[in-house]
């Protein structure tokens, strides 16, 4: 029998590789003028595709719908998530679409700062308004223990102090919001962020003078 771990892994290379594959296309897509270059080049792409959603498991067409939105020269995504504290616990929501916690954030919008886009998303899922005061870490999420995802991503954590606004339990997009004692993490969205991810941040913003850390 497999070992499920190396299956894992043997995931995770295979949905690299796709994704690669079609970053490749997209951006021969982009600089190819010839007529056959591009019928080939939209072959992988759609092949890419179908790999992907092979590896992670979501429908082709989801995929499909997200190789059609990104047209220009294939670049990682940025991701950014809030840690705010309140003494020694952590704010946490609770995502609608897994029922699994994860620190605030989301994906940053085109014309928008990363300290934007923290400070938004923080409002926009807790109700409470921050100001972002730190880059705690940049990491790249293929060097940590996510599940098998697309599309390839960076991951902004910024330390955030609350400034006003209140604490709403739910969201469009939270059905939970709760300050959470560090010895009792919830079970969470891995796809947003681990429990090393966390401690690893919690354990810097004790120390203030430690420098961001970066992969």
């Amino acid at each position: 029998m497999a070992d499920p771990k190396e299956q894992s892994d043997s995931i995770i290379h295979f949905l690299r590789y796709a994704e690669e594959v079609g970053a490749i296309a997209n951006n021969g897509l982009l600089f190819s003028k010839d007529k056959f270059d591009i019928e080939r080049y939209e072959r992988l792409k759609s092949i890419s595709g179908e790999m992907m959603s092979l590896a992670s498991g979501l429908p082709n067409n989801e995929i499909a719908e997200w190789l059609a939105v990104d047209t220009y020269y294939a670049t990682p995504k940025m991701d950014v998530r809030g840690l705010i504290m309140q003494e020694s616990e952590i704010l946490f929501v609770q995502e609608r679409s897994d029922a699994r916690w994860t620190l605030p954030g989301g994906w940053c919008e085109v014309n928008e700062s990363p300290k934007e886009a923290i400070e938004k998303e923080v409002f926009e899922e807790t109700g409470l308004e921050v100001q972002a005061t730190r880059l705690l870490a940049l990491f790249d999420k293929h060097k940590h223990d996510h599940p098998p995802q697309v599309p390839h991503s960076y991951k902004c954590f910024f330390l955030c102090e609350v400034v006003g606004g209140s604490l709403e339990q739910s969201t469009t997009e939270t059905s939970a919001v709760e300050f959470i004692s560090m010895t009792e993490l919830p079970p969470l969205s891995t796809h947003r962020v681990t429990k090393e991810q966390v401690r690893r941040i919690y354990s810097l913003a004790m120390d203030p003078d430690h420098p961001t850390i970066f992969d």
